[in-house]
């Protein structure tokens, strides 16, 4: 008789080749999406254009903008998860640069005052958890899909 496997030894990767992992994640939705990462910074010619983030001079400190639209598969799943999310991507690409998160604002298209509510809820709930201000942004009501845009400014000091 077999024996059944336990929960740690069905997460056991330790013996999946490599070329098998890189397959993988090569195929993943959310990494093929990332070839156009570059396109829009050749198409305007920017230099100063990178894939979530920029940073300029501001007195003695640099502050830094961040900006992310969460992928429509998240929010078909749970909208309030959208909302945390939508601040939790932007938060961690202002911590990537080293800086400090300060406030965020967003654009939101809601199908109905109920899915407007749930992304506002998880909005909420993670700007308490990052600490960041929610200032503002705009809403697109009574819209025919769901989505979460939020550009976020955060500030590092000059090293």
């Amino acid at each position: 008789m077999k024996a059944e496997k336990s929960q740690d030894d069905r997460n056991d990767v330790s013996d999946v080749k490599l070329s098998k992992l890189v397959r993988i994640i090569r195929g993943y939705r959310g990494i093929i999406r990332k070839k156009y990462t570059g396109l829009i910074a050749r198409l305007i010619n920017s230099s100063y254009f990178g894939e979530d983030s920029a940073y300029f001079k501001f007195g003695d400190k640099y502050l830094l903008i961040s900006t992310d639209g969460i992928w429509e598969e998240v929010l078909k799943k749970d909208l309030c998860w959208g909302g945390f999310v939508s601040i939790l991507v932007n938060v961690l690409d202002i911590y990537a640069m080293g800086g400090k998160p300060l406030m965020a604002v967003n654009v939101i298209s809601a199908v109905n005052s109920d899915a407007l509510k749930e992304m506002a809820r998880g909005i909420k709930k993670a700007s308490e958890v990052y600490d960041v201000i929610i200032g503002g942004g705009h809403v697109h009501p009574d819209s025919s899909y769901n989505a979460i845009d939020v550009a976020i400014v955060g500030e590092v000091d000059e090293e």
